[in-house]
């Protein structure tokens, strides 16, 4: 009777170690093939049918419809520059290249994937087609509370937040030389 009440709590511990493990990998990550370009990550295969499992069940778990790999990719940044976590509360600058896109926009997100929205209901985002760009094509755009000239994105509350990037009818997710790809820079400006 011993034996089988030792059997019993190492079956339990097992189930309730791998059970945890799993739910932090799902809660943590994408799963495998990570595409990381400066502060921003992107999981090219996570809209598509060879995806690995832990993917597949952060994609069903968070209830996202990822991009199709012919569709386009999205990237995520949850720190700035300096590797602090970006926070509402403050001002952000993001500027640089974009990749080639036929279009791109710019959404701010909770960490567990809501849209952030403004105090008029409408989502806190930005269309590539309706900024202001340098001569050099780069562009420049503040993202905080506090208005900014040019090109910003108002966004409120408090907290940590995320901001997503995704780029439509990329060739970025199938290129063989990504290394040479440049990602604009996420800077704090103040808090």
């Amino acid at each position: 009777m011993r034996s089988f009440f030792q059997l019993f709590v190492v079956l339990i511990c097992g189930l309730t170690l791998g059970a945890a493990a799993t739910w932090y990998s799902i809660q943590r990550n994408h799963g495998f093939g990570a595409l990381n370009i400066g502060v921003w990550t992107a999981w090219p295969s996570a809209g598509d049918v060879t995806s690995d499992p832990y993917t597949r069940a952060k994609v069903a778990a968070e209830g996202e419809v990822p991009l199709g790999a012919a569709e386009g990719l999205a990237f995520h940044a949850t720190k700035d520059e300096q590797g602090k976590p970006l926070r509402r509360e403050c001002q952000y600058d993001i500027s640089g290249q974009t990749p080639l896109a036929r279009l791109w926009t710019l959404t701010a997100h909770t960490l567990e994937g809501s849209v952030l929205y403004r105090e008029n209901n409408t989502p806190a985002s930005i269309v590539s087609r309706n900024l202001f760009r340098r001569p050099d094509g780069s562009v420049s755009l503040q993202i905080g509370k506090t208005v900014a000239p040019s090109n910003w994105m108002k966004i409120g509350g408090n907290g940590p937040y995320q901001i997503v990037l995704r780029l439509y009818d990329s060739q970025l997710g199938t290129a063989s030389n990504v290394s040479e790809t440049s990602m604009p820079t996420v800077r704090l400006l103040s808090c």
